[in-house]
């Protein structure tokens, strides 16, 4: 025994079976025992997702290219902000039908969901709860329907929230398993990575009159908004989603938070 698990051979392969699991998803982590369905299953997948990077525009790396997006686009964008109540949600979205991120995810089965691999999905739960709709109908939205984000906080950015913990997920209401393939474009919430977004709006905020005087009212207006909105730079460099590592004080154990800002990318689990 050795890092908290065995080493088995199994039909002629090498398999790890970590304490506790079974050996049915061992086999399935594992990815050497991959079924004719499964493989159908990644092919109509693989299919559709490359269908979906098709719609995509460039990543907008440079605080230059997102200032010239953002002056291009002002009209749609400013009349978010002069109509819309949930202003930093819904320029969100703006931003993302762009590069068709508000596409819905893909559906599956619970059977052939749980024909995905360990190996190439991350498999992550979200919560949600009665409020101006049932929990069904904010389920069927957010599987079939248009794009929206609720009322809820926004602690790691804005988008659909999910955990690797259950439970946690429990707590917020009726639970949705959601599968995120391993190849997604997935930027860490950090000091390193996602707090450069600040860092890149510092030339803007400290030379404030010069864009103004550039740029005009609406599109600075716009970096305004944008600048308390860690999520828009994910988006407009095209990221797929946001990680968030926590650390229980508790219990003493690690989950992840994985905030979905592009449905089309992840795979949710039907009937």
């Amino acid at each position: 025994m050795s890092n908290n698990g065995v080493w088995r051979t199994v039909k002629g392969r090498r398999i790890f079976i970590k304490d506790g699991q079974s050996l049915t998803d061992a086999m399935k982590e594992s990815g050497k025992f991959t079924s004719n369905r499964s493989k159908e299953i990644q092919e109509k997948l693989r299919q559709q997702f490359n269908k979906n990077e098709k719609v995509k525009r460039k990543s907008l790396e440079t605080f230059e290219d997102k200032l010239e997006y953002i002056d291009k686009n002002q009209d749609k964008l400013y009349k978010i902000i002069e109509e819309s109540e949930k202003v930093d949600k819904n320029l969100c979205i703006a931003l993302q039908e762009d590069i068709g991120f508000n596409n819905p995810p893909q559906l599956l089965s619970s059977k052939d969901f749980d024909e995905l691999s360990d190996k190439d999905y991350i498999k992550v739960y979200r919560g949600f709860h009665d409020g101006k709709k049932t929990s069904d109908e904010y389920i069927e939205q957010f599987k079939k329907g248009k794009n929206e984000y609720g009322d809820g906080e926004t602690a790691f950015g804005v988008g659909h929230y999910t955990t690797t913990e259950k439970g946690d997920a429990d707590t917020y209401g009726k639970v949705v398993e959601i599968a995120i393939p391993k190849n997604a474009r997935i930027i860490e919430y950090d000091e390193n990575r996602m707090n450069r977004h600040f860092k890149a709006y510092d030339k803007y905020t400290s030379n404030y009159e010069k864009y103004y005087n550039d740029y005009g009212d609406k599109t600075t207006s716009i970096m305004d908004m944008l600048n308390e909105n860690e999520s828009s730079t994910a988006i407009l460099e095209n990221y797929d989603i946001i990680k968030k590592t926590l650390h229980n004080q508790t219990t003493g154990k690690d989950s992840t938070i994985y905030v979905i800002l592009n449905r089309s990318k992840v795979i949710v689990k039907g009937e």
